[in-house]
């Protein structure tokens, strides 16, 4: 039976983890570098080329803050930009203005802003991270 590549999901702050622990111990060699960032992050499926990939952007994950580094995982910008720039807009003002504002509503504006922006590869999906995304961005 072939053995199955498990993914682990790295936060900021564990990139940053992995760059102290290769800056704290610059003779450590890659692998004992893996097997000491998997303990100490409790990430047992962590693999070398991962750490060697974080460590390829060291400057980057070392100079992070801890308020930024805290939980982000992806760095993944919209598809649509202005698709979301528009939503986010609208959505603002109807904000402002005590509006109910429903999924369907969401949805039906969503869809008219994507035709309007002449975009036909754009799929509306309803999940709870969009929803807490939008209601974090109003809520700063």
């Amino acid at each position: 039976m072939a053995a199955v590549n498990t993914r682990v999901q790295l936060s900021d702050a564990d990139r940053k983890v992995i760059c102290e622990l290769a800056w704290d111990d610059k003779d450590l060699s890659q692998d004992k570098l893996t097997a000491l960032a998997a303990t100490t992050l409790k990430k047992p499926g962590l693999k070398r080329p991962t750490v060697t990939g974080i460590l390829s952007k060291r400057d980057k994950w070392l100079n992070i803050s801890d308020s930024a580094a805290s939980s982000k995982v992806k760095h993944r910008g919209p598809k649509h930009a202005n698709l979301e720039t528009a939503l986010i807009e609208w959505f603002g003002q109807l904000r402002a203005k005590n509006a109910l504002i429903t999924d369907s509503l969401v949805t039906e504006k969503a869809k008219a802003l994507a035709e309007k922006l002449d975009i036909t590869d754009f799929q509306f999906s309803t999940n709870r991270r969009q929803q807490q995304s939008i209601t974090s961005y109003f809520m700063q």
